[in-house]
């Protein structure tokens, strides 16, 4: 590529999350030397600070499941403001307002698919539309990129894309970044009231359907038969919170159960996990395993969506079928047992994310379809209008 060219990450929602740390991430960690970043989002939460603290610019853009009009005509005005080369939308909503732009001022996109999220929807005749909606945007995207096998896998299968339209790209981890002193791990279990317990495992995620937690009580009854003085940390906000607390007091587990709440930076919390435990009954790619990995904890997750490709059975982790409360104890137990295999299998574990999802590694990816389309677009001649 002989310039540089302007490339927008758009988002819907400006909350912490895995499709926002993709945005952010894609958006700060471009090649500066050729690629010039932007960023769109609805305003009002943190991945608009975080983008602007990083020096990138900010575009707020009123972006929900409502479609509307007026937010389509912003997002068209800005994209022929700052002359945009490419569009890279995060998720639904977010193409949903980008693709009339792109096709307007005749420029490619691309649609990150952060997983299918029809299940969320109550009702068949919601998860239908949810569906139809997402397939007839694809027809209008350059390329889907995915976020694990799993999700390129059901993509073609279930039609939402063709064989090709399609790639796995895993998201990016800021590989460095990860370390949490000893006085700051004293400090908050000071703050917790668990200073003098152990072990201490836990979980990261919103308090779902999705993230299986009657399963993840039911297991804990057994753990903790075994560990009077095991805490686990469940670090996450959500509609589940009242089904929670009720099970965990009904089960006996109110002393060892802590619900932490929203917590605006995690990893000093998930720095005190022994083990790290996702009980999910459905996934993309949840982006909380792979931090856990980073700061070399061992994680037993269910084997939905993406996370046997984060967690790799008995060597970083290990996996067990999704809604089986008894595999999911006997798997915490025997790494609860052998403290030994879960140092080991926690250096591994870091070994692997960083392999895998470092940060040079997965921008250099994405920069490459970057300039595989917009080569494409400059030699074809289609660009004919050059956003004004």
């Amino acid at each position: 590529m002989d310039k540089r060219y302007n490339i927008l990450n758009i988002i819907d929602k400006s909350m912490t999350g895995g499709g926002q740390q993709c945005t952010y991430m894609t958006a700060a960690f471009l090649d500066r030397k050729v690629f010039h970043s932007y960023v769109a989002c609805s305003p009002g939460g943190p991945l608009v600070e975080r983008c602007k603290r990083k020096g990138l610019t900010v575009k707020t853009i009123v972006m929900n499941k409502r479609f509307s009009l007026r937010s389509v005509l912003v997002v068209y005005c800005f994209v022929k403001e700052k002359r945009i080369d490419l569009i890279h939308a995060h998720g639904l909503v977010a193409a949903v307002f980008a693709v009339f732009a792109a096709k307007a001022c005749r420029i490619p996109i691309i649609y990150s698919q952060h997983g299918f999220h029809y299940r969320s929807y109550k009702g068949r005749f919601l998860q239908s539309l949810r569906i139809m909606a997402e397939k007839c945007i694809i027809r209008l995207i350059n390329m889907v990129i995915c976020d694990s096998d799993d999700n390129l896998r059901k993509g073609e299968a279930e039609g939402y894309f063709p064989a090709g339209k399609g790639r796995r790209v895993f998201p990016p981890i800021e590989t460095d970044s990860y370390h949490i002193s000893p006085d700051t791990s004293r400090r908050i279990k000071t703050d917790l009231g668990i200073a003098g317990c152990s072990p201490i495992i836990g979980t990261v995620g919103r308090l779902d359907e999705a993230k299986g937690f009657p399963t993840l009580l039911k297991a804990l009854v057994a753990v903790v038969a075994e560990f009077a003085e095991l805490r686990f940390l469940l670090i996450g906000e959500g509609p589940e919170r009242k089904m929670i607390e009720r099970k965990r007091k009904a089960l006996g587990l109110e002393s060892h159960v802590i619900l932490t709440g929203y917590q605006p930076d995690i990893m000093p919390l998930v720095g005190l996990f022994d083990v790290f435990v996702s009980s999910s009954y459905w996934e993309g790619l949840p982006l909380a395993l792979c931090e856990a990995h980073m700061l070399g904890k061992p994680v037993v997750a269910t084997g939905v969506g993406g996370c046997p490709e984060i967690v790799v059975h008995e060597e970083t982790g290990l996996i067990v079928e999704p809604g089986n409360p008894d595999a999911l104890a006997v798997a915490v137990l025997r790494l609860l047992r052998d403290p030994a295999k879960c140092r080991a299998m926690g250096r591994k574990a870091k070994e692997h994310v960083t392999a895998n999802f470092g940060v040079e590694h997965v921008i250099g990816e994405i920069e490459g379809i970057y300039g595989n389309l917009l080569n494409h677009e400059r030699d074809s001649g289609k660009r004919t209008v050059k956003n004004g």
